[in-house]
């Protein structure tokens, strides 16, 4: 047996050529409107990042630029704490319904 890890470039490849598909199903559904088709991409997409598809789940973390926390500072603003993971306690698809922007 030859298994091994798959490289970030495989991994990468799969990721996009699944969203790929995602993007060709949700244009082809007639009897569903633009918005109706969008937030079906959009949940699709989250899915994938809480590991809800063929694919294993996806941190998504902050990466903010190493001046932002500075600048936030200097302008009592919040700032965006690097390496944060936001959804390794939620399943962000399940989410994406349950508000609406205000």
């Amino acid at each position: 047996m030859n298994s091994r890890a798959k490289t970030k470039e495989e991994i990468r490849e799969e990721f996009l050529n699944h969203i790929r598909s995602l993007k060709k199903y949700w244009m082809t559904l007639p009897n569903k409107t633009l918005e109706e088709r969008i937030d079906g991409l959009i949940f699709s997409i989250l899915c994938i990042f809480d590991g809800s598809t063929n694919l294993p789940a996806f941190n998504i973390s902050c990466f903010p630029h190493h001046s932002d926390k500075q600048y936030c500072k200097d302008n009592d603003e919040n700032w965006y704490p690097p390496d944060l993971i936001i959804n390794n306690d939620c399943c962000l698809h399940e989410m994406w319904y349950m508000k609406k922007i205000k």
